[in-house]
C-alpha cells in the first residue's frame, strides 16, 4: 500500500514524465514532419502517407524517449524536492532514504 509521502513522489514524478514525454516527442515528430514535407513536394513520398508514417514513427520513438524520459523526471523531481528543502523535511519527519527512492524504483 502507498503511503501520502509515496503518492506525492509519483505525482511529482509522474507530471515531470509525462511533460517530458509530450515536449521530447513533439520535438523529434517536427523533425520528421518537415523532413516527410520536403520528401512529398519532391515526389518521394505520397501525400497520404505523411500521417500514417508519423505515427509509426512515434510509436518507434517512443520507446528511445520512455526511459530517456524517465530519467530526466526523476532527476528534476528529486533536483526540485532538494532544492525546495523538501528532503530535509522528509528527512526530519523520520522517512529514511530507502522510503523516498522506494517509489521512485517502482517508477522506473
Amino acid at each position: 500500500m502507498l503511503t501520502i509521502v509515496d503518492r506525492y513522489l509519483l505525482r511529482e514524478v509522474a507530471l515531470t514524465f509525462s511533460a517530458t514525454v509530450t515536449v521530447l516527442l513533439a520535438m523529434v515528430l517536427s523533425y520528421r514532419l518537415a523532413r516527410y514535407l520536403s520528401q512529398a513536394t519532391q515526389g518521394l513520398l505520397a501525400q497520404d502517407a505523411i500521417w500514417s508514417l508519423l505515427g509509426l514513427q512515434a510509436v518507434r520513438f517512443l520507446v528511445i524517449l520512455i526511459p530517456l524520459a524517465s530519467l530526466i523526471a526523476i532527476m528534476l523531481a528529486l533536483g526540485r524536492l532538494y532544492r525546495d528543502n523538501e528532503m530535509t523535511a522528509l528527512c526530519a519527519c523520520g522517512i529514511g532514504p530507502l522510503d523516498i527512492y522506494r517509489p521512485l524504483l517502482l517508477f522506473a
